[in-house]
């Protein structure tokens, strides 16, 4: 619909009554309809604010979705889909190289910070408990790596600004993403570049 039609106001009172019902609801606030021009809504609707670029993603894209393990699961399953995050955040623009030593580094720092072992199957109740791996770590582990200094720089050319900016999580900062998606949220995204919304999205 045309810009004034009504949109915004349907969608509040969708989900104020989603709220009533107990529903919880993510909005993605591109224009600070909510998060910032009507804080009345946010406080009645009991919506808990998060404006990225002042704080960090409210969730760590490293943090394993233990609710969804039952017994037998591989680990490189979370390498593999946070590795088509990154793909996707930056256009596609990873070569080979780029996406293998990513992908090494992220196994290195879940070897290290998680003590995760990639040749076993783990059940929920092994994996409860452990400290997840952030992205400073993962740069870390590349850092150290035997990639070679191009495919390291070319990395860092296409990642450092979500460290830099604050975009991204420490660990232990934040939970995972369905831990978010459980309880009513609005996530400021204005101004937020189109690399950290692909992540969220």
């Amino acid at each position: 619909g045309e810009s004034g039609s009504g949109k915004t106001q349907a969608l509040k009172s969708i989900a104020s009554q989603a709220a009533l019902e107990k529903i919880p609801t993510m909005i993605i606030d591109y224009k600070n309809d909510y998060s910032v021009n009507d804080p009345s809504f946010v406080e009645a609707s009991n919506f808990e604010v998060c404006r990225i670029g002042e704080k960090s993603l409210p969730f760590n894209p490293f943090e394993l979705d233990l609710e969804n393990i039952t017994f037998n699961y591989n680990p490189m399953f979370k390498v593999y889909e946070i590795l088509d995050i990154f793909k996707r955040s930056t256009g596609s623009t990873l070569s080979a190289k780029m996406s293998n030593a990513l992908k090494s580094a992220m196994i290195v720092a879940y070897e290290n910070k998680s003590q995760i072992d990639f040749s076993y199957r783990y059940s929920r109740e092994e994996l409860e408990g452990k400290l997840w791996p952030d992205f400073d770590l993962v740069m870390k582990a590349l850092d150290d790596s035997d990639a070679g200094e191009p495919t390291v720089n070319a990395l860092h050319d296409r990642f450092d600004k979500f460290i830099d900016l604050g975009y991204l999580p420490r660990s232990g900062e934040a939970g995972s993403f369905e831990e978010l998606v459980a309880k009513n949220v609005v996530i400021g995204m204005s101004g937020v570049p189109p690399e950290i919304i692909t992540i969220l999205s």
